[in-house]
């Protein structure tokens, strides 16, 4: 085989370190801006971060104006584990008892479960199943109730035991006839419990009351915020849009390192000099973001206008893509743009990808699949408990109020993304 030696020629996009923190600037929230800003202030001694609100501090009150923080959720200041560690405490359990409790506490799950059987329990403490049943029937009288359940039959049949007065058809129910009550089948339940339907009906409204997950609410997060990075107002007929520049700090360079740039020696000159052109570049980016994001929100805003008017039901279908060449850029452009940013509107706050939706599945290319959603949840938020509206019965609804045609089947690929039972499991008796 003979070696030949070609010369070619290509072009390559060679991707500078100036470029991607370019991009990495564009796709920081206003939260990991300020964290980046302080980061590099802290390696480079020529930035000076000017007067600016601090975001690291967490908020006094949810009295803020709509350039403040917006806090999105807050968990429970006690976990689960320690919320049953502390009743521990409080009972007459001898030592050997209360390590055993302690065992079982920390093999329940954040809803409430025990993760291990107790013949696994009795076998890792080396102890008799016997014990360890004794120990567990103590902690099935923590609170909450139906805590350490092996399963949901036996979390909702523990909280049952809790009432007084007792409610026999409902623990009849769970205790024996399950899979009938799972069913919804309130006739065969009748005939097995030897009671009449309306029994029946009553006791399955008192058991859908209970609560499957009685752990939930013990799931610790940490409180999470959102600053929105844009704001958007109503003046007049129109819609005006600002950047939330209150939390991003100003950069300044030092006068000092501007003389010893200009009369240092060669050393310190060569130093200062490759410092100013990061600090440079970073202003630059800056500004670059700041006119990326202006760009890609009002065209969202003019595109959107029936939402920023209307609300959710008037969202029209969008694409990346469609911003992307209404604006001359990438896709990849602005999907960085709208990445984890939120927007505050007159409607309230909203994340940046909300805005982009697909179609929906229907006769009519100009509805939005978020508007059939959300016309799907508000169809089931007020249908009557009792007679729940089937899928179909939804898609002539839509038909009949929107003018919309949607199929069953649409409607029920929405529903199940929203997380919505079907209808015959939302049915209240």
């Amino acid at each position: 085989m003979k070696t030949v030696l070609l010369q070619e020629q290509s072009l390559k996009l060679a991707m500078t370190a100036e470029l991607r923190q370019a991009i990495h600037l564009l796709q920081y929230n206003i939260q990991e801006l300020d964290q980046f800003l302080h980061e590099q202030a802290a390696e480079n001694p020529l930035i000076e971060l000017g007067e600016f609100t601090s975001i690291q501090s967490k908020p006094k009150s949810m009295k803020h104006s709509v350039e403040d923080v917006v806090e999105l959720f807050r968990g429970a200041e006690m976990s689960l584990h320690d919320y049953l560690e502390q009743q521990l405490q409080d009972t007459s359990m001898g030592e050997r008892e209360k390590k055993i409790a302690t065992y079982i506490i920390f093999t329940i799950n954040g809803n409430g479960y025990l993760q291990e059987s107790v013949r696994d329990i009795a076998a890792h403490l080396t102890i008799s199943v016997q014990e360890v049943e004794e120990v567990l029937a103590i902690v099935h009288s923590f609170d909450p109730a139906g805590i350490g359940a092996k399963d949901i039959q036996e979390c909702l049949l523990l909280q049952l035991q809790r009432l007084h007065p007792r409610h026999t058809v409902a623990q009849e129910i769970i205790a024996n006839h399950f899979d009938l009550m799972v069913a919804k089948n309130t006739k065969k339940l009748a005939s097995q419990c030897k009671v009449s339907v309306d029994d029946i009906k009553e006791a399955m409204n008192l058991i859908t009351s209970l609560q499957p997950k009685p752990g939930i609410a013990f799931h610790v997060e940490r409180p999470t915020y959102a600053i929105p990075d844009a704001i958007v107002t109503k003046d007049g007929e129109n819609f005006v849009l600002k950047l939330n520049e209150k939390y991003i700090p100003t950069i300044s360079i030092g006068e000092e390192y501007i003389s010893l740039m200009r009369h240092g020696d060669n050393e310190v000159a060569s130093y200062v000099k490759e410092k100013y052109r990061q600090v440079d570049w970073i202003i630059k980016s800056l500004e670059q973001r700041r006119r990326t994001i202006t760009n890609v929100m009002q065209e969202m805003i003019r595109r959107q206008t029936a939402f920023f008017e209307k609300g959710p039901l008037f969202l029209q279908p969008l694409t990346m893509k469609e911003v992307a060449d209404a604006l001359d850029v990438h896709e990849s452009t602005v999907s960085r743009t709208v990445k984890g940013k939120y927007v505050q509107t007159p409607l309230g706050v909203y994340e940046m990808r909300f805005f982009f939706s697909q179609a929906a599945t229907t006769d009519d290319d100009s509805v939005s699949s978020t508007r059939m959603k959300y016309v799907i949840k508000l169809l089931v938020e007020e249908e009557e408990k009792k007679k729940p509206l089937s899928d179909q019965k939804i898609a002539d609804v839509i038909k009949a109020q929107e003018g919309v045609t949607i199929s069953r089947r649409t409607v029920t690929k929405y529903r199940e993304q929203l997380h919505i039972p079907s209808s015959s499991k939302r049915k209240a008796y």
